[in-house]
């Protein structure tokens, strides 16, 4: 019987110390892959109101996506894929960074960075200081090929008018600006086509 309680006590001890000894799985270490949806190509400007969108996948899931504008925060969501609107009009005409970063269900992190172009200035017109007569007033009018007005601006001495991307634009479209016309006291001044 004494053999018996040893046999079973040695059992017993080796069956904890064989369970405490074995290895704990590895953590996870992978980080997220980042794919980014839109804007589909970089290499053109950006202009007007444009869609970020970016897909994170993660073999223990994703528990957050969030898209930076020049560090500045511009959605974060728990699923993916997420998507947001960039109006490119509240920055200035020049280079700026779209940053996604994805964390996974672990902690790890990834992120990715894209260096893209804002133009949103499609052109300017200088007025010089004495240009108009303090009797005369100016107005700037342009369209485009089909004769729908982009903008108007009243033209004032010394100022610069700056034509911006319209409204609506999508980099999918193509503007041909057709007419800039500029008239003093209800006439026509001046008219360029093709522009």
């Amino acid at each position: 019987m004494k053999n018996l309680i040893l046999y079973f006590c040695c059992f017993i001890i080796g069956l904890v110390i064989f369970s405490c000894g074995k290895d704990d799985p590895a953590p996870d270490t992978e980080k997220p892959v980042i794919t980014v949806l839109a804007p589909t190509d970089i290499t053109k400007p950006l202009r007007a109101t444009v869609s970020v969108k970016a897909e994170a996948k993660d073999n223990t899931g994703i528990k957050k996506v969030e898209v930076f504008v020049d560090g500045t925060l511009l959605i974060s969501a728990t699923s993916s894929p997420v998507e947001a609107s960039w109006d490119t009009k509240t920055a200035t005409d020049g280079t700026h960074q779209i940053k996604i970063v994805a964390e996974d269900n672990d902690g790890n992190k990834e992120e990715l960075l894209l260096s893209v172009e804002v133009k949103n200035i499609l052109f300017t017109f200088k007025i010089s200081a004495s240009y108009l007569n303090n009797l005369t007033t100016g107005w700037i009018f342009i369209t485009d090929d089909s004769g729908e007005l982009i903008s108007s601006q009243e033209m004032i001495n010394g100022t610069t008018i700056t034509v911006l991307t319209p409204d609506g634009f999508t980099n999918d479209k193509t503007y041909t600006f057709s007419r800039l016309e500029y008239y003093f006291d209800n006439s026509l001044n001046g008219s360029y086509k093709d522009i």
